[in-house]
């Protein structure tokens, strides 16, 4: 795909989703929110940041408590995304992760997060 197609693409999505991909910082390289498709690297060697942080958010409220009702309910805000320039390692291990999340114990965030998140693969 030339660069400009890949720029248009970016954009497109933006407008429904976020869009998010590996990204240069201070030297390495980490999967950020794109605000400018330029920023997009997609020939990083690694990244220090994975991801894996956009299915299994480091931070996230999982559920509200009532005292005054004994009510807890499930806290699950997912935005739409798009990760863009996945190794096909990082896919390997996404894989995985949806195993471990979706057999026994299902985790209803982690599902949540997953069904909304589309992922594009490079290699």
């Amino acid at each position: 795909m030339p660069k400009s197609a890949l720029v248009d693409w970016v954009n497109h999505l933006r407008a429904d989703y976020r869009v998010v991909g590996p990204q240069p910082q201070h030297g390495q390289f980490v999967f950020a929110e794109i605000n400018d498709p330029a920023d997009l690297a997609l020939d990083y060697p690694t990244s220090v940041l994975p991801p894996k942080q956009y299915l299994l958010p480091p931070r996230e409220v999982l559920f509200n408590f009532q005292n005054s009702g004994m009510r807890i309910e499930a806290n699950i805000k997912v935005e739409p995304t798009v990760i863009l320039g996945v190794h096909t390692c990082d896919m390997h291990a996404i894989r995985l992760l949806d195993h471990v999340h979706n057999n026994g114990y299902a985790d209803q965030h982690y599902q949540t997060h997953r069904a909304n998140t589309y992922l594009v693969s490079i290699e």
